[in-house]
């Protein structure tokens, strides 16, 4: 009951302020969207598909090409979560080093997640190599697919594999794909006033991130997550809502925002009883988070306006975001003789999906100087479209394809 009031709550609001002309603040625009994915979660979980499918659908119904409670700014603000998830990596990596104690077996998946970034730009830019479009469309899309195809790494889980080990290979194809647009762009685009910057981010968001990540990782698993896990609702996002506006004022607008996130990963503590771990659980439900930022970019209309060109890449960007991550990372884990993982094809293909459109955001603007702008539109369209794509895809793929109990149940959290 304590749900439906708080969404009723909020919903209210956003109708009051969207009727008023008023434009909403992030914490608004997150709480609505942190609620409607909750409620779209309960119905995918009903017909027995992944939650995260729900968090996605949310986004596109919310987001400004849906019903349009979201404004387009919405994802402008969308470095706060980047921030979040590049802390989530490095927390991971810290407590993977401290609990195991083997940096060998870190740096082997962190540089696998390397070469398989590399690897599948490679393969990408090749089989586009003989296509009559501009090249740094060319290089658009292949930078696209490997910054996409590590993130999601994760999804070749089976019952013996640890989280731990695959966020390492998504933190390395992480660094690697920024590595490759900065050092892109500052090549191609001489003078971009950043190309400095853009060339060794990866460096300054590795050193930046290290201590946020440390701390961001001890305060929400220990504190805000063991604090937190006594709620089964709502009901404390909506107290958080009545207060923001006092917050703001005093400057604590992202603090704000990031011990809600927290309170409501720790909502979801609901999926304890099948013996997850609160850090494997924060993983889990993040990449779930980041889900419905994705969604609030999408738009189904863009399926409907691509020509004929566009079309034809769609489907190939599409086939190799789905297939070409197995070949190269199972490639590279026999180079390193790692485990063998089994791939659950299509079941978590979304998770990278989010950051994916944070660094075309960031970075496609760089290729100014060789593209139109009716070329970088193209250029997001195609890839937006080929993750929506994707998302239809793994939502058929998995009505007909069944994985074991324990994977469903890490998946339905």
């Amino acid at each position: 009951m304590l749900n439906i009031i708080s969404f009723l709550i909020i919903l209210t609001t956003m109708l009051a302020v969207t009727g008023s002309g008023q434009e909403t603040n992030l914490l608004m625009n997150l709480g609505l969207l942190v609620l409607t994915a909750y409620l779209f979660s309960l119905i995918m979980r009903f017909f027995r598909l992944p939650s995260f499918l729900g968090y996605i659908y949310a986004g596109v119904f919310l987001g400004h090409n849906g019903i349009g409670f979201i404004s387009d700014k919405f994802t402008g603000s969308i470095t706060l979560f980047e921030g979040i998830f590049i802390m989530v990596l490095v927390s991971s990596a810290l407590k993977f080093m401290v609990k195991d104690r083997s940096l060998t077996l870190l740096s082997k998946y962190f540089v696998l997640g390397i070469v398989s970034s590399f690897g599948t730009a490679l393969l990408i830019i090749g089989f586009l190599a003989p296509l009559p479009i501009p090249k740094q469309l060319k290089i658009i899309l292949g930078l696209f697919a490997a910054t996409f195809s590590p993130l999601t790494i994760y999804a070749l889980t089976n019952k013996n594999e640890s989280y731990h080990h695959l966020l390492q290979v998504a933190f390395g194809g992480f660094i690697c794909a920024i590595v490759l647009w900065g050092a892109t762009i500052a090549f191609f685009s001489p003078s971009h006033p950043d190309r400095v910057k853009l060339a060794f981010m990866s460096s300054v968001i590795g050193l930046t991130s290290t201590a946020a990540g440390f701390v961001w990782g001890l305060v929400t698993d220990k504190l805000l997550y063991q604090k937190s896990r006594t709620y089964l609702n709502l009901f404390p996002i909506t107290i958080m809502f009545l207060a923001y506006p006092v917050f703001k004022d005093f400057g604590f607008d992202y603090l704000f925002v990031a011990i809600g996130v927290g309170i409501y990963f720790g909502m979801i503590s609901e999926c304890k009883e099948i013996g997850v771990e609160s850090t494997e659980l924060f993983s889990i439900v993040i990449f779930s988070f980041f889900g419905a930022s994705l969604g609030t970019s999408l738009s189904v209309k863009n399926v409907f306006l691509l020509g004929t060109s566009g079309w034809s890449l769609v489907i190939f960007l599409t086939l190799i975001l789905i297939f070409a991550r197995f070949i190269t990372v199972k490639f590279f884990m026999r180079i390193f003789s790692l485990e063998k993982t089994k791939p659950f094809v299509m079941l978590n293909i979304i998770t990278g999906g989010p950051l994916t459109l944070i660094v075309l955001r960031k970075f496609i603007p760089g290729f100014n100087s060789g593209l139109t702008s009716e070329d970088l539109s193209l250029a997001f369209t195609i890839c937006a479209t080929s993750m929506l794509i994707t998302v239809i895809i793994t939502t058929i793929t998995h009505v007909f394809y069944k994985p074991s109990n324990h994977i469903t149940q890490h998946i339905s959290c």
